[in-house]
């Protein structure tokens, strides 16, 4: 009954998502098997692997396969093969509707964040609209690529959400999954001890024991100890390695420091020529200060309350979660979706006087979509090497800053 009130009183909204939904599964039906599936087949091809008993962590035989590596530890190439049951075209259906879905959640659960109930119906969903609108780039790029960020974002900010109603067991299960599938949510450990979660870092090391010991019971002991002594030294080898930081694709702020700052980026664009002693040196200055940023205080005297999430924290640390990933190529950056609910949501508060805030988000979002691929591709990949999707996220970061220590006082705060 509950379903059926919530249709008759949002039906507005729910025909537009039900709109939304028909064009992008069209659209992907028609795309995606002339791409062969993109990254999904890989981990399909992982799914079939696992069935067959070969190992999935193989780089020579991947090569000899003409197969991008499989970077996941072996629950998710568990779920994998459950997808590999079926055809490949109705398991990559299957998954962007699942992925569908997951935006929908972390949608709803990042406004409940945020808004708390201080927002009309139609002002929520305003900042919803120019949020998903400002990212979109980078969610068209996850579903053309058949990516897992939905997956791991969603389960994040799920775990976040979780706690932030003290629900510290489900928050810890819900970040450790996340964290499991790609090590971007452990940005958020820090912040965490920062603000004495210890219950909740305590619940997500013990996720990551259970969930790394969980696909034993698809596979037996003796085979999961033998993936799980593979995975890390293969995800070491094949992502942390100098070819993928150095990549043009690469969209991370180390990545962008070897371009412009040293001979490693080999774009002919080494401004300061720096060994590896200062390039590690101002990696790790640049590393310090954003997340110092992050930690420091507001000038905002509404918001020094000792309150364990502040949205404005947790929207820069999700910038700095796609900024600071060693492969932060385009599809990782749906990270600055909660910052841009953020600073949108600020807007909203200080009935839109803030003109700087609204110039930078603007600006970030121009610059970031410079490289995307209705440029041509020669523009796109020159925008790319100039690191363009790097900087939009840096302008975002610093309007989340200007947003904490210089607010725009109204009335209300």
């Amino acid at each position: 009954m509950k379903i059926i009130s919530y249709l008759k009183d949002h039906w507005k909204k729910v025909l537009i998502i039900a709109f939304l939904f028909t064009i992008f599964i069209g659209r992907y039906e028609y795309k995606m098997p002339k791409r062969n599936f993109a990254d999904f087949h890989a981990s399909y091809y992982t799914g079939k692997k696992m069935l067959s008993g070969q190992d999935i962590y193989d780089v020579s035989a991947n090569r000899k396969d003409g197969m991008p590596n499989f970077k996941y530890p072996p629950l998710f190439a568990s779920i994998t093969a459950l997808f590999a049951l079926t055809s490949e075209r109705t398991a990559a259906t299957i998954w962007f509707i699942f992925n569908f879905i997951l935006i929908i959640i972390f949608m709803y659960y990042s406004g409940k964040m945020i808004f708390k109930d201080k927002l009309s119906a139609k002002q929520k969903n305003w900042i919803y609209f120019w949020s998903l609108f400002l990212a979109s780039r980078f969610y068209m790029h996850n579903f053309d690529e058949g990516q897992v960020n939905f997956l791991m974002m969603t389960t994040l900010f799920l775990g976040i959400y979780a706690s932030s109603k003290n629900k510290d067991f489900l928050g810890g299960l819900l970040i450790g999954f996340s964290i499991l599938v790609k090590y971007m949510g452990t940005i958020f450990v820090p912040y965490f001890l920062f603000k004495r979660k210890f219950k909740l870092i305590f619940y997500i090391f013990v996720s990551q024991i259970l969930f790394w010991l969980l696909p034993a019971l698809f596979w037996g002991w003796q085979k999961n100890l033998t993936l799980q002594s593979q995975y890390l030294p293969f995800l070491c080898k094949t992502s942390l390695d100098f070819n993928s930081l150095s990549d043009s694709s690469n969209q991370s702020l180390m990545s962008m420091i070897m371009r412009f700052f040293s001979a490693y980026g080999g774009y002919g664009k080494n401004i300061l020529n720096l060994g590896d002693y200062f390039l590690g040196f101002l990696t790790g200055a640049c590393v310090v200060l954003l997340y110092l940023l992050c930690l420091l205080p507001t000038r905002n005297k509404a918001d020094k309350k000792d309150e364990v999430f502040d949205n404005v924290n947790i929207g820069m640390i999700s910038v700095c979660a796609a900024l600071l990933n060693p492969n932060a190529w385009t599809h990782a950056f749906i990270f600055l979706t909660y910052g841009y609910m953020t600073a949108i949501f600020y807007l909203f508060k200080v009935k839109f006087l803030d003109k700087i805030t609204i110039g930078l988000l603007i600006l970030s979002f121009l610059i970031h979509s410079f490289s995307a691929s209705f440029f041509s591709r020669w523009a796109g990949s020159l925008f790319e090497m100039y690191s363009f999707i790097t900087i939009g996220a840096i302008i975002l970061f610093i309007a989340l800053s200007k947003i904490k220590f210089f607010p725009v006082l109204t009335a209300e705060n």
